[in-house]
């Protein structure tokens, strides 16, 4: 399980406390990053049997910390490949056989752009199959009813990472 937000970067300064999200220019040209916090991320993407991502809804979109995760790990060779067919180049998911199951927190009405960027964009072109779960207008409720929600939205991941279902929702 991992938080971004308190991930230890062992080659940094003790000041540092979270993921560092920006893709550089030389892992953009390598396709590729050497640091060992990204390393250790590719690693456990490449063992992991399943997918839970939990994030508020920022501006219709993940966190930028969440963004430059996905940026700087699910790289080539990790998440999916390019390779040659002959007409083009069609992705190639990496991550086939694996379920991925985002929860979506906000405050206002749905927003199905940011359902398809993980479905799809995401989970999809990576091979995995996903389904996002979505709550809406969440910090409106009281706190009660919101553990009752997460409660039930937890029951729901285990069912979908359980099941043998393909459909991505």
């Amino acid at each position: 399980m991992n938080n971004l937000y308190h991930l230890q970067d062992s080659t940094a300064t003790k000041h540092t406390v979270s993921f560092p999200p920006l893709l550089t220019e030389e892992e953009l040209r390598r396709k590729t990053s050497f640091a060992p916090i990204v390393q250790k991320q590719m690693t456990l993407i490449e063992e992991a049997e399943a997918f839970v991502v939990i994030h508020p809804d920022w501006w219709g979109g993940p966190p930028a910390i969440l963004k430059g995760w996905l940026d700087r790990v699910f790289r080539p060779e990790t998440a999916y490949s390019m390779p040659e067919d002959g007409h083009g180049r069609n992705p190639l998911g990496l991550l086939s056989g694996r379920k991925a199951f985002t929860f979506i927190l906000r405050d206002g009405p749905e927003n199905p752009s940011l359902r398809n960027f993980w479905n799809e964009g995401i989970w999809g072109f990576c091979g995995a199959i996903g389904h996002c779960h979505e709550f809406n207008h969440i910090y409106e409720t009281e706190a009660t009813m919101r553990r009752k929600i997460l409660e039930q939205a937890a029951q729901a991941a285990v069912e979908f990472l359980l099941s043998t279902s393909k459909a991505s929702s």
